[in-house]
């Protein structure tokens, strides 16, 4: 039987909660650990979390770093202090792949590491490797795909690789992607003529990394941008890739209308 195979088998069973803000993300990330037989519990922010383990009582811990109400890094930090579960294995979920970003997760409190866009094989190796006495599994390489820089909108191959072409579900996230889109470039307008360049940094944070599963690469360079923009307080830099965001997302949604969702 290969590592992957043995993952999934590992993780039948398996309870975890998964802290995310994102709806979209939960969506996917939650369906991909249903599929190999996990009980899923969502949490939108680290807060709600500690709540709900302190409840409950998960296998495992899979958590984005960046979150409204309380961040991953602080969650994590609590979860290990106030909390007292030095052993419960957490997992960070984040877009920014530096060694920095993961020397901070560690730092914190997490046990390893998992980048956006999420693949699926990747997930089941790094969880099953932290199950509680089922260790024995080695330490998988992450590997990223997003090596290409795609300005032609969409990617669909990208989004049915992470999806493992399931039609029906490549339609939902879709849907709920122009949904969350739509509702953060609203934000986004509102935020720039009031001139509140860090909350349009980080609605460009809240949607580039559910853009990269999409495939939607040259859009997520662009939120990507902004939220260094805003990071950088460097006002004319935010202002031209909101309004680039803004137009790229329309042919997005032209895209996804006229390729994702013609059939459904």
């Amino acid at each position: 039987m290969d590592e992957i195979a043995s993952a999934k088998l590992l993780l039948k069973g398996t309870y975890i909660l998964l802290i995310e803000d994102n709806p979209a993300n939960q969506i996917i990330i939650g369906h991909l650990l249903e599929m190999v037989g996990c009980k899923v519990d969502c949490a939108d922010n680290g807060q709600r979390a500690m709540e709900k383990i302190v409840a409950a009582q998960y296998d495992l811990i899979v958590m984005d770093v960046q979150m409204p109400v309380m961040n991953g890094y602080e969650t994590a930090r609590r979860i290990r202090g106030e909390l007292k579960f030095r052993q419960l294995p957490v997992i960070a979920m984040t877009a920014n792949a530096t060694p920095e970003d993961r020397k901070r997760c560690l730092d914190a409190g997490m046990d390893d590491f998992i980048t956006k866009p999420v693949y699926q094989d990747q997930m089941y190796l790094i969880l099953a490797k932290w199950l509680p006495g089922k260790k024995q599994l080695e330490e998988i390489k992450q590997e990223l795909a997003d090596s290409q820089h795609n300005h032609a909108f969409i990617n669909t191959s990208t989004l049915r690789h992470v999806f493992n072409n399931d039609t029906e579900l490549i339609r939902k996230f879709s849907r709920k992607f122009i949904q969350v889109a739509e509702e953060a470039l609203n934000e986004m307008e509102t935020a720039k003529r009031h001139r509140d360049i860090k909350s349009m940094g980080l609605l460009g944070h809240k949607l580039k990394s559910s853009a990269r599963i999409l495939g939607a690469h040259h859009f997520a360079e662009l939120c990507d941008g902004l939220e260094i923009a805003g990071i950088d307080d460097d006002w004319q830099q935010a202002e031209q890739l909101s309004n680039q965001i803004l137009t790229s997302f329309q042919y997005i949604k032209r895209q996804i209308q006229q390729t994702l969702l013609e059939t459904g």
